[in-house]
């Protein structure tokens, strides 16, 4: 007989399953019953995790399970491993969906699935997460990808159609080279290496919306919901992330001799670069948090492959998680402005309060994303500053161009609270005093809730490894 903590993975595998068929039940015209259901099992998932985490810490060793359904007389079984890598991304997507849920409300009735598909896509997630295989964990988040397609087909947007299928078909054709690829042999070739590689890397790269890897990072942006928009790009780059994760282990010794690590700091440079000039000449609030969270993710890659020490992988884990909690709070601000119009009569303390929500994004050292951000860049560059090798000019450049783009972003930033936005029709509804004071009061507590979370991640992240 199991006890608690020995069935303690299968719960939290099984949770966003169960949460979905819940939900699925229950009329599609009881918001508040699915909401409600929601943000229960978001709880109930996160804290099972918190539990499997604390174990973890204190060294007790979870089994690995095995998991196995029938569909169609086919059986399928899957065998989950948990590691001190993976358990951070269980932790993650238990997180992003208690966010989610809390923050952002769903109030569609005439379909559940924008309740269902965030604990589809999660449960998917956590068998993905639980594969040390990269053959098998990526045909199951390209299929998973569909779920997405289906919530953006469903929003109110004109042109969803050219975003799924600009989107859609770019996805499948990636994932299904990286799958070709991964049957080849390895080739001795210097070229033949490098091109394998980038094609195995191609799905991970492409789902943390770096533009040179995602061309439809434009048009997706402005083609997502307001309210599920920002679970889709979490999750997106969540499962690219993982993907990186698995394939670096498959190109495996020959990671440093190939310069990967220096490939890798030139897309993220070129990407980021691109996305600090689209943000400094479309300065706009509704897709300023996007462009903010695709530029700071495009820093990922590069420290991830900076070194093959498990350092930098924590400092990758820190980064994700510390620019996806600061931009969850950037877009909630945004809605509840859009959705209720601004609870100030000035529009210099609308300004102010916006300045503030976007201050985390600034990258001030020990202030919001600069807390994981920069002792990333310093161990990076520490790790290249006694390198004889030529090629360390190369980093100080690119790094030098990061810097760079960094300002103009920086620039954007502060550009946005003088441009006119929130100019909508809904503007003028009328809302009582007492929910004003409560936008006012999130307006002010929900940056220094990104702050202190930001604090609290790296202590999280490195205490099961304090020894």
């Amino acid at each position: 007989m199991y006890t608690f903590d020995q069935a303690s993975l299968y719960i939290l595998i099984l949770i966003p399953l169960i949460a979905s068929i819940f939900i699925s039940l229950i009329p599609s015209f009881d918001i508040e019953s699915k909401n409600t259901l929601s943000c229960f099992f978001a709880v109930a998932g996160f804290c099972v995790f918190i539990r499997i985490f604390y174990l973890f810490g204190i060294g007790s060793k979870l089994k690995n399970i095995s998991f196995s359904f029938s569909l169609l007389n086919f059986k399928i079984k899957f065998l989950l491993f948990l590691n001190e890598y993976n358990i951070y991304f269980f932790g993650i997507i238990s997180l992003i969906l208690l966010l989610y849920n809390f923050l952002f409300e769903i109030s569609d009735t005439k379909s559940n699935i924008h309740h269902v598909s965030p604990f589809l896509l999660a449960f998917i997630a956590n068998i993905c997460f639980g594969q040390k295989d990269l053959r098998i964990a990526l045909p199951l988040l390209s299929i998973s990808t569909f779920m997405i397609y289906f919530l953006i087909g469903h929003s109110d947007r004109q042109r969803k159609g050219s975003a799924i299928f600009h989107m859609g078909t770019y996805l499948f054709g990636i994932d299904a080279l990286a799958l070709v690829i991964l049957q080849l042999q390895s080739f001795k070739e210097y070229i033949f290496f490098i091109l394998i590689a980038l094609g195995i890397l191609a799905p991970g790269l492409a789902r943390l919306c770096l533009p040179a890897f995602s061309p439809f990072l434009q048009r997706l942006i402005l083609n997502v919901d307001r309210r599920e928009g920002p679970f889709i790009f979490a999750f997106l780059q969540l499962v690219g992330l993982y993907i990186l994760v698995l394939a670096k282990n498959e190109i495996g010794k020959n990671l440093l001799s190939a310069d990967i690590p220096l490939m890798m700091a030139a897309l993220g440079m070129l990407s980021s670069l691109n996305v600090a000039l689209i943000s400094i000449t479309n300065f706009k609030s509704e897709v300023l948090p996007y462009y903010s969270l695709c530029f700071y993710s495009s820093l990922i890659p590069s420290v991830l492959f900076a070194s093959s020490e498990k350092l930098f992988f924590y400092l990758t884990i820190s980064l994700y998680l510390t620019n996806i909690i600061i931009f969850f709070n950037t877009t909630k601000t945004h809605n509840l402005i859009y959705y209720f119009g601004s609870p100030y009569e000035k529009k210099s303390d609308l300004r102010a309060m916006w300045f503030l929500c976007l201050s985390p994004f600034l990258g001030v050292p020990g202030i919001g994303i600069g807390v994981s951000l920069w002792p990333a860049l310093y161990t990076m560059a520490t790790q290249f500053a006694h390198d004889a090798h030529p090629k360390k000019i190369l980093w100080i450049a690119f790094l030098s161009l990061w810097f760079l783009a960094f300002i103009l972003l920086a620039v954007a930033l502060v550009l946005t609270i003088r441009a006119e936005f929130f100019q909508r029709s809904n503007m003028t509804r009328e809302i009582s005093e007492a929910f004003k004071k409560k936008i006012k009061s999130f307006f002010i507590l929900s940056p220094i809730a990104a702050v202190i979370l930001s604090w609290l991640i790296p202590f999280a992240i490195f205490w099961p490894h304090k020894s």
